[in-house]
């Protein structure tokens, strides 16, 4: 036992080329889904290392029998659940014989040939990292149509200039599919070379960490995209809890006016706290940034109005 960790039946045939660091708590329900998602890759040339949390559930249970049937798989218990934070990180420690890397959620899954795709650009283009797309699916595993639009590729994460990045990722609207990058598969060496232990990246919750570790590697290395496979983002679950619909059915009750100023308090209070994470990272705020970070403020009200205003037209319409 180390460090408060009980090593259960820590176990690989394979030194695979692959690390895929499994994150788990109280994970039950969908645990079965992810490893065999993982488990069942055309890239099979891997490790699939599960960091436990100190679930109280049957997620021990599940995994100790998924690890009886592969080899591949190792098992990680921690007696006392030390935050996501420390959980996350704590695989990049271990991973560094493996030439690659990559995170993966208790209750996400992946497309059969992910893997496969995500090495052969890395390869092909001898890039830091490979990311397909996020796609968001609700508790049932179904796409969820009304994020087409918000999850693109994010094809400038690419470029090879760094203001351009940094720039762009600054500027693009919260929606989901901007911090899903953190689910790139990686070089190990270059990402190694992020500084993801800064204390501020630590100090917010595991959610707006992400933003800060994107941030961290894009202002290190590209991150290369693709359409050609997907990772499925479930919507709802213990890791994101979020009804759209409700949302949805209480805006169309108020007037214009009163979506308005919802709209407009919400906006600014969501820029002002992406303003403070942005600062909050010992990671230099650069002056373009700032200014980005505002320019996004307005355009994003902009196109909140205007859709309160449609949304009010097409109402009045349906109702005369």
């Amino acid at each position: 036992m180390i460090n408060g960790i009980q090593d259960l039946e820590l176990r690989s045939a394979s030194n695979g080329t692959v690390f895929v660091h499994l994150t788990t708590f109280n994970g039950e329900k969908w645990i079965d889904q992810s490893v065999q998602s993982v488990l069942n890759q055309t890239y099979s040339d891997l490790i699939l290392n599960i960091s436990d949390n100190g679930s109280e559930d049957g997620t021990r249970s599940r995994i100790e029998e998924w690890a009886k049937k592969d080899p591949r798989i190792r098992y990680t218990f921690h007696k006392t659940n030390r935050g996501a934070y420390f959980n996350w990180m704590l695989g990049l420690e271990q991973s560094h014989f493996c030439p690659f890397f990559t995170w993966a959620c208790q209750d996400d899954f992946w497309a059969l040939d992910w893997l496969e795709q995500c090495v052969c650009e890395i390869k092909n283009h001898g890039s830091m990292a490979a990311c397909g797309k996020i796609v968001v699916v609700d508790l049932s595993g179904n796409p969820v149509n009304a994020y087409a639009r918000q999850l693109r590729s994010h094809c400038y994460m690419g470029s090879p200039r760094k203001l351009i990045r940094l720039a762009r990722y600054a500027l693009e609207p919260e929606e989901f599919g901007k911090s899903g990058k953190i689910f790139a598969v990686f070089r190990t060496s270059e990402l190694l070379k992020v500084d993801l232990w800064a204390k501020e990246s630590q100090d917010v919750p595991i959610k707006e960490a992400d933003y800060l570790i994107v941030r961290r590697i894009l202002a290190v290395g590209p991150i290369r995209t693709f359409s050609s496979s997907a990772l499925f983002k479930r919507l709802g679950s213990t890791t994101l809890n979020f009804e759209p619909v409700a949302d949805l059915a209480t805006s169309r009750k108020l007037t214009l006016w009163g979506r308005t100023v919802g709209f407009i308090t919400h906006i600014f209070e969501d820029q002002k706290s992406w303003y403070r994470l942005y600062a909050s990272d010992s990671l230099p705020l650069q002056n373009y940034e700032r200014g980005l970070l505002f320019l996004k403020s307005l355009r994003t009200i902009a196109r909140r109005l205007s859709g309160a205003i449609q949304t009010t037209l097409r109402h009045r319409q349906d109702t005369t």
